[in-house]
């Protein structure tokens, strides 16, 4: 089967280079043939690369451990849907996926067959060939050495973090965002090319919108999977990874919006083509970021280095290189209108592009920290990254500056100063967002007076956006860009609520022991371990409150796939806030009386005797760090003598020793630590009636308010801009081969 792999990609190598060439004598000759060539050749590289998928599944599901692949993601023991997760799970996975889509995409174009076609084709077919060397150097179907592959009863298995059902889904839809940046840096850079500096924008529009829709709900996709399931406190927290998947899809909104602007007004025309063919840079940036191990110390998400980093490298540096070429060589033709000297949409819109651009500005350079500090001629030489507070204050600035432009901007007509709405819908949107700003202060009265401008300016957003939907019943497309606008102000909205009105505790619960917090009364009431696995320990507590009373359980797990402890989080859901709990420590305190024994040395206890015999090794690994012993003991009551062996078991440094009990003697003992030296142990025990362990669990309770207005702006957001998509796919239809009326219906935002 290796070898039937390495041919289909070969072949699917082969089919690109000649569907590139056809373009390219298309383009030079005119000739129709070879336009009809290239794109059967194209076609014949989605079958392949179909059957590549294909072959591929067929190893993961059937177990084949002589890929290497298959052997480091699959398991025999892994659910099915985990088997399908395992398709994306390493990084030639997710190369192969990212090629699939760029070939789906370009077969979709295909079909449109405008004049921009075989221009767009060849910048897709020279990611894709890219792609494609990367796979024949690091090839999914790569054998294991035989006799390392005859060892091998089960696979590794996916990672134990990327066990949840959202690992089905959010990489698909996240890498179908991330790779369709490629279709609006194409139609840009085509039209660079073809000297056509201003028609790409029409057939790339809908593709923007297509991109900003499906590469933002991957991204809230990952926020909210981090939320529910991975402990981590939140939903967001700037890791570089996540950071990376963000580069492009600001950009992408920037240039949406720069559209928009010079469709509307003929200006900023610079700037959005930059925005255009950039996105796609900062695309592969961070997909080198992401696999050059680069931030792997600052990053839980990073992939490990698998040596790509020179084709990564050669493959920005070309890309860039002619970008750029094109970008200015057509300056002089990329002419604009300058914007106006009072306030309108042009104006506001400009502000938009302005504020995402140096967004992403910010983003990258707090980001590339770690890379740039790599270089010898930085001072200390040290590693570092950005701080999440450092983004949160940078960003709560931005927050406010765009909750105003999205209020102000539907405001204006095009080239005129005069309100669309009425004067009674600003008056009802401007008195009810002070009151919320004044809400917020008499509740928390300490936040920093930015935070305060964030939700007076949503609020106006949403509000202003409300209306102008309820009053544009007439314009589909002014609909549409008024419901992402209502999406995107919740989703400041809920950030800003779930984060600067968020409190967060730590609490210390000690077993069988009331613990009073606000109106909630908590009480830890039992520790067990998994019977079936030692790895896992749980923790069960009961919370009284005045809505209800539950008993919550936090559970751990051992990961001898990533050497650490995981963590479950426990969530309560209320209409106006959650409760997040996650564990954050467990503690054992022996009570009673400490001894230290050797080898045939005895306790007296009130005239009863306890004699230790000696222990004997059951197991003892240094490098998994299991340590076991059968620990022999005589006790002798009224002269008569019984024996009895308990289990000292420790693993990873942590005792898992049971507590045995001897009623004869009326004592209860833990054996606590074993020398093996001088073959002693220390125990501790204590009457039978009375405690012999204190357990105390640590746990850290944050309370998110509204956090369920950020998940309702996601949704919000994505249906708005998916109604604008279909809308925008349904005018370039409709007006194809004709001029294009630039009207109030066509660009609104």
């Amino acid at each position: 089967m290796h070898i039937v792999g390495m041919i289909l990609i070969l072949a699917a190598f082969i089919a690109s280079i000649y569907s590139t060439l056809h373009y390219s004598f298309y383009i030079t000759k005119g000739d129709v043939t070879y336009l009809k060539q290239a794109n059967k050749a194209h076609s014949i590289l989605l079958y392949i690369f179909i059957a590549i998928g294909v072959l591929l599944f067929s190893l993961i599901l059937t177990h084949d451990f002589s890929i290497s692949y298959v052997a480091n993601y699959s398991s025999t023991k892994e659910e099915l849907m985990y088997l399908i997760s395992t398709f994306w799970a390493g990084q030639e996975g997710t190369f192969y996926l990212w090629a699939l889509y760029i070939v789906i995409f370009g077969s979709i174009i295909i079909r449109k067959n405008d004049s921009f076609l075989p221009y767009v084709m060849i910048v897709i077919h020279l990611s894709v060939l890219f792609i494609l060397l990367i796979l024949l150097k690091q090839s999914p179907f790569r054998p294991l050495d035989p006799e390392i592959a005859a060892t091998i009863e089960d696979g590794r298995g996916l990672n134990p973090l990327l066990k949840n059902p959202w690992m089905v889904i959010h990489p698909p839809m996240l890498f179908m965002g991330y790779t369709s940046v490629i279709i609006t840096s194409a139609y840009a850079i085509a039209g660079l090319w073809k000297n056509d500096l201003t028609g790409w924008m029409k057939p790339a529009l809908p593709w923007t919108l297509f991109t900003a829709a499906t590469l933002g709900l991957g991204v809230m996709m990952g926020g909210y999977w981090a939320y529910v399931t991975l402990g981590w406190g939140g939903y967001w927290a700037w890791d570089p990874v996540e950071n990376a998947s963000i580069f492009p899809w600001f950009t992408i909104v920037a240039c949406f919006h720069g559209i928009l602007l010079y469709r509307g007004s003929q200006s900023f025309l610079k700037t959005t083509t930059f925005l255009a063919i950039i996105s796609y840079f900062l695309m592969l940036y961070g997909s080198f970021l992401t696999r050059s191990g680069v931030i792997a110390n600052f990053s839980v998400h990073s992939f490990s280095s698998l040596g790509l980093n020179d084709f990564l490298i050669a493959f920005m540096i070309v890309y860039l290189f002619v970008a750029l070429y094109w970008f200015f060589r057509r300056w002089s033709g990329l002419k604009s209108k300058p914007l106006a000297d009072k306030f309108n949409k042009e104006m506001m819109l400009a502000f938009v592009v302005i504020i995402f651009s140096l967004s992403i500005f910010a983003i990258l350079i707090g980001t590339s920290i770690p890379l740039f500090t790599m270089f010898e001629f930085i001072a200390d030489k040290q590693q570092a990254a950005a701080q999440p507070d450092q983004y949160n204050t940078v960003f709560s600035y931005v927050a406010v500056f765009l909750g105003l432009f999205l209020a102000l901007g539907p405001l204006f007509k095009w080239k005129f100063s005069k309100a669309i709405l009425p004067t009674k819908d600003i008056l009802i949107s401007s008195v009810v967002s002070v009151l919320v700003a004044f809400v917020v202060y008499s509740a928390e009265p300490a936040l920093k007076l930015q935070y305060y401008g964030v939700f007076l300016t949503t609020t106006f957003a949403i509000l202003i956006n409300g209306f102008i939907y309820g009053r544009s019943k007439h314009s589909k497309i002014l609909q549409a860009s008024s419901v992402s606008h209502i999406g995107f102000g919740l989703i400041l909205f809920g950030v800003m609520t779930s984060s600067a009105l968020a409190k967060t505790d730590r609490l210390l619960l000690v077993q069988n022991t009331p613990y009073q917090y606000k109106d909630m009364t908590f009480l830890y009431t039992k520790y067990y371990e998994d019977p079936k696995d030692i790895n896992f320990k749980h923790y069960l507590f009961d919370v009284k409150g005045p809505a209800k009373t539950q008993s919550i359980t936090l559970s751990t797990e051992y990961s001898e796939y990533n050497n650490g402890i995981m963590s479950r989080p426990h969530l309560d859901y209320f209409w106006d806030k959650d409760f997040y709990y996650t564990f954050v420590n467990a503690y054992q305190y022996p009570q009673g009386e400490h001894r230290v024994l050797k080898a045939g040395e005895t306790l007296d206890i009130d005239g009863k005797e306890l004699k230790f015999l000696g222990f004997n090794v059951l197991e003892m690994n240094p490098q998994k760090s299991i340590f076991r012993i059968n620990a022999d003991f005589k006790y002798t009551v009224d002269g008569k003598s019984e024996y009895i062996t308990t289990l000292f078991e420790q693993l990873r440094g942590e005792n898992h020793s049971k507590i045995e009990a001897v009623e004869a003697l009326g004592i209860h003992f833990k054996v606590m630590k074993v020398n093996a030296t001088n073959r002693s142990l220390d125990f501790v025990y204590n009457d039978i009636d009375k405690p012999l362990i204190i357990e105390q669990l640590a746990i850290e309770l944050s309370e998110k308010p509204f956090i369920i207005i950020l998940w309702i702006g996601v949704l919000v957001l994505v249906g708005g801009v998916l109604l604008a998509m279909r809308v925008r796919f349904s005018q370039t239809r409709t007006n194809e081969g004709s001029k294009e009326n630039v009207t109030e219906e066509a660009v609104s935002v």
